[in-house]
């Protein structure tokens, strides 16, 4: 028998570490947890342990070397890094739990016929897996974990389906369906929009493969039914993923029954507009004032300054390149340093905050400013402004929202954007997850393609991460005639 790659304790210390919970990329950890903190890497796990899905692909080699105590205390402190609710991270869990699985590589009998082929020639055993993942099943249950166990009914859920169309097994199916229907139970306890659409659409793709139409019909309605309710609550930066295959599941539906297209067909066009920006402002001041006065009151952020260096910069930069600035709105304007700055150089800037506190606040300094949110800034004018500013602002958005402010950002700038986005969790939300002021917590990758991809263009990030942005007029006509 081979010998394990690492020890006992040295698969205790990867996993103790929860890298699958956090922001990644490639193989680098991104987030602010791990800095500071001196990372033991340990030699012969999988990347030293540090990768995107860690500690998945060490937990599944070091499976066939446990025994039944020592899997017990590896899901007890896997299950302690589950977070409980989905707050953008849902692709670094699913990898972990997948590769817990031994699917190192994003496969599946629905990817391609050729992964099809592989998988019935290789027969694919979880039996060892599923015996650990009955034992994190029943942490996570026993803490009131209803995220975490979404992702395990929604991946136990694909393996089954896959074991159903390579063997063409209909007790397979059957607890397909069941663990599925169970992954949507929990979603609604947690509040995990995507999982309320995208696992009916999964469901018909397998009943598909086993044609048995009537219940591929049958969840492929469910899916855009239910993803007309909950896609814009969904919404992550420039995703069609599940507009294209809610689409491929009408025009089956279409082939395969004519009955209700044509009211399903209006579900359709209402997921299609998510990302085509025809949305309505969202008036969120109430929910967001809620969180920042309390704060204010304790002077939260007051000594800080993160817009100076960045205008500094954004002067010399507007100055050699012969670009005028008149007008000027500063979003999230805080205690209006940024206010102060602009007044200096002979410009009356506006500010805009959801505190009540910073308002006042400004105002006892002669500058105007108004009491609004991000996502909805209707007491503008369009192309009112020369110059949006939002500094330390998206990061404290929720990620459904953000359509809502850059949509805003857009109508009321006619000529440049400045955004700074925190591409880490914030001090409280390090502490616990429940605080955590920054709500959207992207790379600077992931921001910079949602910009992009809602018709910005990025000219240059002018200091450390914050982006310098021109509206992009073709891009928005191209959306327009969609």
């Amino acid at each position: 028998m081979k010998r394990p790659h690492i020890s006992y304790s040295e698969l205790l210390e990867v996993v103790s570490w929860g890298i699958f919970s956090m922001d990644m990329k490639g193989v680098q950890v991104s987030d602010s947890r791990l800095k500071g903190y001196k990372l033991k890497a340990i030699d012969n796990a999988m990347y030293k342990g540090i990768y995107v899905g860690s500690p998945g692909k060490d937990i599944y080699l070091m499976l066939p070397f446990l025994d039944k105590e020592q899997m017990k205390e590896v899901a007890i402190k896997l299950s302690q890094h589950f977070p409980k609710f989905n707050y953008g991270k849902n692709a670094n869990i699913a990898a972990c739990v997948r590769f817990i699985y031994g699917q190192f590589e994003k496969q599946g009998v629905l990817k391609s016929n050729e992964d099809f082929k592989r998988m019935k020639k290789e027969k694919p055993d979880w039996s060892l897996p599923r015996k650990f993942f009955k034992l994190l099943y029943k942490e996570l249950e026993k803490n009131d974990n209803f995220y975490g166990l979404t992702m395990l009914c929604e991946m136990e859920g694909h393996r089954l389906g896959d074991e159903a169309v390579i063997n063409k097994d209909k007790k397979k199916i059957k607890e397909m369906e069941n663990s599925y229907s169970r992954c949507i139970k929990y979603a609604y306890k947690c509040k995990s929009y995507k999982h309320m659409f995208s696992v009916y659409y999964w469901m018909g793709e397998y009943f598909k493969e086993i044609d048995d139409t009537d219940k591929a019909v049958k969840y492929f309605k469910l899916s855009i039914v239910n993803a007309n309710k909950y896609y814009r609550k969904y919404f992550t930066q420039g995703d069609q993923y599940y507009s294209k295959r809610l689409l491929k599941s009408f025009k089956y539906i279409k082939i395969n029954n004519r009955e209700d297209c044509q009211s399903l067909k209006k579900n359709i066009i209402m997921v299609s507009k998510i990302n085509l920006k025809v949305v309505n402002v969202k008036n969120t001041l109430d929910f967001y004032g809620k969180i920042y006065d309390p704060l204010v009151a304790e002077s939260y952020g007051r000594s800080l300054n993160r817009a100076g260096p960045a205008l500094e910069v954004f002067e010399k930069f507007s100055m050699k390149n012969n670009i005028k600035i008149n007008n000027i709105v500063d979003v999230g304007c805080r205690w209006g340093k940024a206010l102060k700055y602009w007044r200096k150089k002979g410009i009356e800037p506006i500010g805009v905050d959801v505190s009540k506190k910073v308002v006042r606040h400004c105002e006892k300094k002669q500058f105007k400013c108004y009491l609004a949110s991000a996502t909805d800034l209707s007491i503008f004018k369009d192309n009112q402004f020369d110059l949006y500013m939002a500094t330390d602002v998206y990061e404290h958005l929720r990620t459904k929202d953000l359509l809502f402010a850059i949509k805003e950002a857009k109508r009321i700038t006619k000529k440049y954007l400045l955004i700074r986005p925190h591409p880490a969790l914030d001090k409280r939300g390090r502490k616990d997850i429940k605080k955590a002021l920054h709500l959207t917590v992207w790379s600077l990758e992931k921001w910079q393609n949602f910009f992009e991809d809602n018709g910005l263009n990025v000219i240059e990030k002018i200091y450390k991460n914050v982006f310098l942005m021109s509206i992009n007029k073709n891009k928005d006509k191209l959306n327009k005639g969609k």
